[in-house]
C-alpha cells in the first residue's frame, strides 16, 4: 500500500513538473516556453534538494561528455563571434550569453527522470499509471474538454497546445508499455487501439506516427513466428483505418512535399531552405548557437508564407530539432546529426533485443525504459521539434546518462541498483 501511495506520488511529480513549461507558455500566451522552462528547472532542483535526491543532479554533472558538449558549443561560439565581420552574419550577444546561462537547467530535468527510472522494481506500474493519465486526456479533449479555449483552432489537448506535442512527450512511455516484459499482452492491444482512436479523431500524423512504430515493436517482440506477416498486417491496418476516415485528405495534406497556399509543411520546408542557405552563406560554419531567426530568413519558401500571412513561421527552430543544428553548427551540425542517429540506432538495437538475449541487462526495466527515452528523440529530431530548451533534449540527456551507467556496472551482464551508483 505504501509501496503504490509512493508511485502515485512520484508520478504526479513527475507530470507536473515536465508539464508546467508548454501549459504556462499556453495560459500566459508565450511565444516560448522558455521563461517557465527556467523557472520550473530552478523548482525542480529545489524539490530534488528538499526531498534528498539532490545526488541525481550531481550524478548528471559528473558526466564527462557534458562538458565535452559544452566546451565545443563555447569553442564554436567563439569562432562564430570572430569571423562574423567576415561571413556577414550578425550575433545576438545578450541571446546567446542568456541562452548559456539557461542551458544547465536541462540538466534539472534530466535528473529528474534519472531519478524516476532509478530502479527496476516499480517502474512499470508508474509507466502504466501515466499512459493511463494520458489515454484519459487524450479522450477528454476528443469530447471537448480542453483548458485553453482561445486555442480550441489548434487543437489543444491536456497542458498541450498541440496534439504533436502530447505524441512527442508520450512517446517513451508508449513505447516502454509495449515493449516491457512485465505487461500482458492484452493489456498492449488496449492501449495501441487506445491511442489509435485518438489520433484517429484528433488527426495527429505525429501521433500515428509514435504509434506506428510502438505497433512495429509489439509485433516483432510479442510474436517469434510470422513476424513479419503480423508487422506487415498490423501496419496495413492502421493505415486503411487512417484511409477511410472523412478526413482523410488532412493526412495527404500532411505527407505532401509540395508548397501550395493549402500547405501544412510550409514551416518545415522553410527551415530546410534557411538551413542550407545558412551553410553557405558561412562557408559551412554555421549561424553560431542560438542565433537562428535573429535575421529575417531570405529563403523563396519563408518568404512566400510572409506574403500570404504577414508573419514567418518558426523562424527560430526550423520546426525540427535537426535544422536548427545544422542552421547554427553548420558542417559541425550535420556531423552531431549523424552522431545523434547513430546513437538512436544504437538504443533501437538495443530495443530489439530484450527478451531476444540471454544477458539480463537486456530485460532490465530500466535499460529499457532508458533506451525508450533515447529512441523518442528521433520525434523530435525529425518530426516535430524545437530549441534546445525543451522536455525532449532531457529525455535524451537522461537516456544517455542511464545507459552510461549500464556500460559501467553490466559489463558483467548482472542486475543494476541505481542506487549504489
Amino acid at each position: 500500500m505504501l509501496k503504490s501511495a509512493s508511485n502515485i506520488r512520484e508520478v504526479i511529480f513527475l507530470l507536473s513538473f515536465l508539464l508546467v513549461p508548454e501549459g504556462c507558455a499556453v495560459v500566459w500566451e508565450l511565444d516560448s516556453i522558455l521563461l517557465p522552462f527556467v523557472i520550473n528547472g530552478l523548482l525542480i532542483a529545489l524539490y530534488m534538494f528538499l526531498c534528498g535526491k539532490f545526488r541525481y543532479i550531481y550524478d548528471v554533472t559528473k558526466n564527462n561528455s557534458i562538458y565535452i558538449v559544452l566546451i565545443v558549443i563555447a569553442v564554436h561560439s567563439i569562432f562564430s563571434i570572430l569571423f562574423d565581420e567576415i561571413i556577414d552574419v550578425k550575433t545576438d550577444l545578450v541571446r546567446l550569453i542568456l541562452s548559456w546561462l539557461m542551458l544547465p537547467l536541462i540538466l534539472s530535468y534530466s535528473a529528474l527522470l534519472v531519478s524516476f527510472n532509478s530502479s527496476d522494481r516499480g517502474l512499470t506500474c508508474k509507466v502504466n499509471q501515466i499512459i493511463n493519465i494520458f489515454i484519459i486526456g487524450g479522450l477528454m479533449g476528443v469530447l471537448g474538454f480542453t483548458f485553453f479555449g482561445a486555442y480550441a483552432e489548434r487543437k489543444p489537448i491536456m497542458t498541450f497546445s498541440e496534439i504533436s506535442h502530447y505524441a512527442i512527450f508520450v512517446a517513451p512511455f508508449l513505447w516502454y508499455l509495449i515493449i516491457s516484459g512485465e505487461v500482458l499482452k492484452k493489456r498492449k492491444i488496449q492501449v495501441i487501439l487506445a491511442f489509435l482512436l485518438i489520433s484517429i479523431l484528433y488527426q495527429s500524423v505525429a501521433l500515428v506516427l509514435v504509434i506506428l512504430i510502438g505497433a512495429i515493436f509489439f509485433a516483432y517482440l510479442e510474436f517469434r513466428k510470422f513476424k513479419m506477416t503480423i508487422l506487415f498486417s498490423m501496419i496495413i491496418g492502421l493505415l486503411a483505418i487512417i484511409g477511410n476516415v472523412n478526413n482523410a485528405d488532412y493526412y495527404i495534406s500532411r505527407l505532401s512535399p509540395s508548397v501550395s497556399e493549402e500547405s501544412t509543411n510550409l514551416s518545415y520546408l522553410a527551415g530546410i531552405e534557411e538551413a542550407y542557405i545558412a551553410i553557405n552563406k558561412t562557408y559551412g560554419l554555421g549561424l553560431g548557437f542560438q542565433q537562428m531567426g535573429i535575421e529575417e530568413p531570405s529563403g523563396s519558401i519563408a518568404n512566400f508564407h510572409y506574403d500570404m500571412t504577414g508573419a514567418y513561421i518558426n523562424r527560430y527552430d526550423g520546426s525540427a530539432a535537426w535544422i536548427k543544428i545544422v542552421a547554427e553548427f553548420g558542417l559541425l551540425g550535420i556531423a552531431v546529426v549523424l552522431y545523434i542517429v547513430n546513437i538512436m540506432a544504437r538504443s533501437l538495437f538495443g530495443i530489439l533485443a530484450t527478451r531476444r538475449s540471454n544477458f539480463k541487462i537486456y530485460s532490465s526495466p530500466s535499460y529499457i525504459f532508458a533506451n525508450c527515452l533515447v529512441c523518442s528523440f528521433v520525434m523530435y529530431m525529425f518530426v516535430r521539434g524545437g530549441g534546445y530548451h525543451s522536455i525532449q533534449f532531457a529525455y535524451l540527456i537522461a537516456g544517455l546518462i542511464l545507459l552510461a551507467k549500464f556500460n559501467r556496472k553490466d559489463r558483467r551482464h548482472e542486475g543494476v541498483n541505481w542506487n549504489e551508483a
